[in-house]
């Protein structure tokens, strides 16, 4: 006796999550920011001055507010669990 699945039991395919889709965006956006940006420009640092072209600023800032981001969630994830 042969058996047809439910459709409800059907494998379904990959379908990623609001916070993937909306993350994915961003990231292109930044991206596409920075590729559109390549001018020199001159940071004022507290010692010095360096000179450095825009899309390096805007993807060092970028990852710089990424790494931030998750040890803050990782932070606030381990209090909540206490």
């Amino acid at each position: 006796m042969t058996t047809t699945p439910n459709p409800s039991q059907e494998k379904k395919g990959y379908r990623p999550s609001a916070r993937t889709i909306i993350a994915a965006l961003l990231v292109t956006y930044v991206v596409l920011v920075a590729i559109l940006n390549q001018d020199e420009v001159s940071i004022d640092l507290v010692f010095g001055t360096l000179n450095m072209e825009l899309f390096f600023v805007i993807v060092v800032s970028a990852l710089f507010g990424f790494i931030a981001g998750w040890i803050f969630s990782r932070q606030r994830a381990r209090r909540k669990n206490r």
